[in-house]
């Protein structure tokens, strides 16, 4: 690293609380950059896919793809909240077929796809999430800073997180889990309804019973418990199936 460049030195050297909210600069080099109109043009015909994605994430704050000056690369800026590690590998999941369209275009892409390359996906972003300190070098590889380096951005609200600035999302509420395929059919009548319902209870009692007859025990469960007809509390609900409405 230059001389005139030791201020980073000790900055990376000064032990400070990680912020709030990060910034990604990730640059993504075209192996042909004659096809960065191609390559724009997926973003766009992605664009709702991408915007329905990024609503799902509860860290985001905001995201653009912008080519470089001299068409020869791709960055993807944004800023998030939390560590990069998990945000990456949010984004894995979420647009992943969309950044393996992206990956196409460029000079030494990760194994394909990142879905199932996650911990190569994440090295990737790692190496390419630098920011020039200066023009490339005689070689014509570039002049990076470190990639532990988080780049000094502007924050309006540095202790703001996005849970805690949205007006349309209630920081009480789990949002809904992202998921990164189609989910396996569930058969809600054999699972126990206090996993997804918990029948609204401040408090539980756990009653541990030693079974010697297991086809006894399961009779009398479904005698005892299982039976909408008999008059009990809960009416028959031990299952996760939907509530009936009267």
């Amino acid at each position: 690293m230059p001389k005139d460049l030791d201020w980073l030195q000790r900055l990376f050297s000064e032990k400070t609380e990680p912020p709030v909210i990060r910034g990604l600069n990730l640059a993504l080099k075209l192996a042909d950059p004659s096809k960065l109109p191609l390559m724009l043009w997926d973003v766009v015909a992605a664009q709702p896919k991408i915007d329905l994605a990024m609503r799902e994430l509860s860290f985001l704050h905001f995201a653009r793809f912008v080519p470089s000056w001299d068409g020869t690369a791709l960055m993807v800026i944004t800023e998030f909240d939390g560590p990069l590690e998990d945000y990456v590998l949010d984004f894995a999941i979420v647009i992943g077929d969309v950044f393996d369209t992206l990956l196409g275009y460029v000079e030494n892409p990760p194994p394909l796809p990142v879905r199932e390359h996650p911990s190569d996906f994440l090295k990737f972003v790692r190496l390419w999430n630098r920011v020039p300190y200066g023009p490339r070098r005689a070689d014509g590889s570039p002049s990076l800073l470190p990639g532990r380096f988080d780049f000094p951005i502007y924050q309006a609200y540095p202790d703001k997180t996005v849970l805690d600035i949205h007006p349309h999302r209630d920081p009480d509420r789990l949002l809904p889990p992202v998921i990164d395929g189609p989910a396996a059919v569930v058969d809600l009548d054999d699972v126990q309804g206090n996993i997804l319902k918990g029948y609204r209870a401040t408090g539980g009692r756990h009653v541990f019973l030693r079974v010697r007859d297991g086809a006894a025990a399961r009779t009398w469960l479904v005698q005892s418990f299982a039976n909408p007809k008999h008059d009990y509390p809960w009416k028959g609900l031990t299952n996760a199936a939907p509530l009936p409405v009267n």
